[in-house]
């Protein structure tokens, strides 16, 4: 269960960023500083959920080109929505890393999105390590579902 140290805004958040991703619990240093990045968009939807509770981390990976328009990714949201219901939990949380995962997340019910984080404002030793590999995409999404509304 999350703590309210752990509950910090992106600004705070940023200036141990560095920290965290140096000593990272991943082989890849890419890989840490994607999951610090995460990490810091997620702060705030600790403050929407009520504890003690069970909630699952969700994360929407992506749909390989030959199949997309073929609502794929709605389908299977929708099925590990309902499996987290059945296993008891209240939450669904996660992060829409770009405009089209916020395109499909907002087809799910009772969505709601907590804020929109600048890509830009998250530093690693002064750099920016999204500039050059998100093309349009600006902005991540993190959003929480409360699946007893479901």
């Amino acid at each position: 269960m999350p703590t309210k140290a752990l509950c910090q805004t992106l600004d705070q958040k940023k200036e141990h960023s560095f920290r965290l991703i140096d000593s990272g619990p991943f082989k890849f240093r890419t890989n840490n500083i994607i999951h610090v990045f995460l990490e810091a968009c997620e702060t705030k939807i600790y403050d929407q959920m009520t504890f003690p509770c069970i909630f699952y981390h969700t994360i929407l990976g992506g749909i390989h080109p030959k199949y997309f328009a073929q609502n794929l990714g709605h389908l299977l949201s929708i099925t590990i929505l309902k499996s987290f219901k059945k296993e008891g939990a209240k939450y669904c949380i996660g992060v829409a890393t770009s405009e089209a995962s916020l395109k499909l997340h907002l087809k799910l019910p009772n969505i709601n999105i907590i804020d929109k984080v600048p890509y830009e404002r998250f530093f690693d030793h002064g750099r920016k390590p999204f500039e050059n590999v998100l093309g349009e995409n600006k902005f991540a999404y993190p959003f929480i579902i409360d699946l007893d509304k479901y």
